[in-house]
C-alpha cells in the first residue's frame, strides 16, 4: 500500500490516509518526481500485485495536492476489480510504467519540460541489471505512445548498472548512474559514474556532432578512481547547443576515492563533481591538474559520503547560476567514525565560492549527522538587486542519542558567498 500525508504551510489544508495504491501485496520504495509542483504531485513505486507473473513492475500515480485524491484513472482490468466503474469510490491503484518479464526496481522520476514525466528504473529483464526509462504523458497519465512500450534501455552493456538518478531540462532529461562496465568486481574496484542525455521528442541521445553515445559517457576525466553515489540537478545556464537548441547542462556529483586519508594512508571518499553541457563537454576547469574537469567540493582527506545537491538560478533573470552541494564528513573523529556535515557552493567554472578549506560547517556538534538533505529556496528579485539563495538542509542528527534517541535537525545556509549559516548547528 502507498499511502501520503500532505499540508500546506500554517495547516489550512491537510489530507491524510489518502492511498494511491491498495492493489495486492507489496507495493515498496515510492518516489515523487521532481522539482516539485504546486497543483500536484506524481508519484512512482516499484509494485509486486504480479509478483508471481512478471517480478516488481513499476507504477505511477499523479495526485491532488489539494485534495490528495488519485487523478489519472486506471483500467479497471485484473483479478482485483469487478463491476462497473465508481470514479468516486473505486481506487484505480496506478497506473502501470513498466511491466516486463523479472523485476524492475528504484524508480525515480522528473518532469521533462515537454508535458512528461519520465521514470528511470534498474530493470532485470536482460538477467542482469540495467537502466530503462519511460516517459508518461502528465495530461492522460499513460506511456507516450512515440516511446517503446516497457521503456527504452539507457544502459545495457552486458555489465551491471544501478541506482539511477534523473534530471528534467527543458527538451528531456539528463539520467545519471553507476556503471561497472570498467569494474574488476575485486579490489581495487573500478565502478564509474555516467551519464546520459535523453531527448523526450525522439527517446534518444542528442546525435552528432554532440558527444553523447549509446550507453552513456563517463561523467570523470580520472577514470582510474572507484566512483559511486551520483546525484545530480540542471545547471540553469541556457545556450545554444552544437543541433541549435537552447537547453541547459547538468552538474553531477558523487564520491571518488583517488585521494589518501590523512589519518588512514587508504583510499578514502572525497566527494567531487563535474558540470557537463547539452553536447555532453565538460566545463568545470578548476580540478587539480591534469584533471581539471573533475572538481573537489573541498577535500577533508577523510571519508566525505552521500554528496546531495541542487542549483541556483532556477528562478528568471541569474547570472550567477551555481551548484551548493552538501555531504556528511569523517574529518572531526574518523577513528570512531563520526561524521558532521558541511556545504559547498561552486559557480560555473567549478570554483568554491564558501570559505575555508574544508566548505562551510553547517553542523559540528557531538557525535554524529548524517545523510543531509537539501532544499533550495530562492528569494528576492535579480533584477532588483535582491535575490538571495538559501539552501534549507535536514540530517539525522545523534547530539541527543543517550537521552531521546536520533532526531531530525535542519539548518538554513544564505547561500550567496562566501555563505553562511542563518542558524549555526541547526535546530530540531
Amino acid at each position: 500500500m502507498i499511502s501520503g500525508v500532505w499540508n500546506i504551510a500554517l495547516g489550512q489544508t491537510e489530507w491524510k490516509d489518502r492511498s494511491p495504491c491498495l492493489a495486492p501485496n507489496d507495493q515498496l520504495n515510492p518516489a515523487v518526481a521532481l522539482p516539485t509542483q504546486t497543483d500536484f504531485t506524481v508519484s512512482v513505486w516499484e509494485d509486486e500485485r504480479d509478483f508471481g507473473d512478471s517480478g516488481s513492475d513499476i507504477y505511477i500515480q499523479r495526485i491532488d495536492n489539494i485534495t490528495g485524491v488519485s487523478t489519472w484513472i486506471g483500467d479497471k482490468t485484473g483479478y482485483y476489480y469487478y463491476g462497473n466503474i465508481n470514479v468516486v469510490e473505486d481506487r484505480f491503484d496506478g497506473i502501470p510504467v513498466c511491466t516486463a518479464p523479472e523485476d524492475q526496481r528504484n524508480p525515480r522520476a522528473a518532469y521533462d519540460g515537454m508535458g512528461g514525466v519520465v521514470v528511470v528504473w534498474e530493470d532485470y529483464r536482460s538477467g542482469i541489471c540495467d537502466v530503462y526509462a519511460q516517459r508518461i504523458d502528465l495530461a492522460t497519465g499513460r506511456p507516450d505512445p512515440a516511446w517503446p512500450v516497457d521503456g527504452i534501455p539507457v544502459c545495457q552493456t552486458g555489465a551491471r548498472s544501478e541506482r539511477p538518478r534523473v534530471v528534467g531540462t527543458s527538451d528531456g532529461v539528463f539520467i545519471t548512474w553507476i556503471d561497472y562496465r570498467n569494474d574488476p568486481g575485486t579490489p581495487p574496484r573500478d565502478r564509474d559514474i555516467f551519464l546520459q542525455y535523453i531527448q523526450s521528442a525522439t527517446a534518444s541521445w542528442p546525435p552528432p556532432p554532440t558527444a553523447w553515445v549509446q550507453n552513456g559517457i563517463q561523467v570523470t576525466t580520472n577514470t582510474r578512481p572507484d566512483q559511486i553515489n551520483p546525484e545530480l540537478d540542471a545547471d540553469n545556464i541556457f545556450a545554444l547547443d552544437l543541433l541549435g537548441n537552447m537547453t541547459q547542462g547538468v552538474v553531477v556529483t558523487y564520491q571518488d576515492d583517488r585521494f589518501r586519508g590523512l589519518s588512514s594512508g587508504q583510499p578514502v571518499w572525497t566527494v567531487f563533481a563535474n558540470r557537463i553541457d547539452a553536447n555532453g563537454a565538460q566545463m568545470y576547469t578548476m580540478g587539480m591538474p591534469p584533471w581539471t574537469a573533475d572538481v573537489p567540493a573541498a577535500p577533508s582527506y577523510e571519508h566525505q559520503e552521500y554528496p546531495r545537491i541542487v542549483t541556483t538560478g532556477k528562478q528568471p533573470n541569474v547570472t550567477n547560476q551555481s551548484a551548493v552541494i552538501v555531504w556528511q564528513d569523517m574529518i572531526e573523529n574518523p577513528v570512531l567514525g563520526y561524521t558532521d556535515i558541511f556545504a559547498q557552493r561552486l559557480d560555473a567554472s567549478g570554483l568554491a565560492l564558501f570559505g575555508g578549506a574544508t566548505g562551510l560547517p553547517v553542523c559540528q556538534v557531538p557525535l554524529a549527522q548524517m545523510l543531509p538533505q537539501p532544499v533550495l529556496w530562492e528569494s528576492g528579485d535579480p533584477l532588483l538587486g535582491t535575490y538571495v539563495p538559501y539552501v534549507t538542509v535536514g540530517w539525522i542528527d545523534y547530539r541527543n542519542a543517550t537521552l531521546n534517541g536520533t532526531d531530525i535537525y535542519g539548518g538554513l545556509i544564505m547561500a550567496n558567498a562566501p555563505g553562511g549559516m542563518v542558524n549555526p548547528q541547526g535546530g530540531m
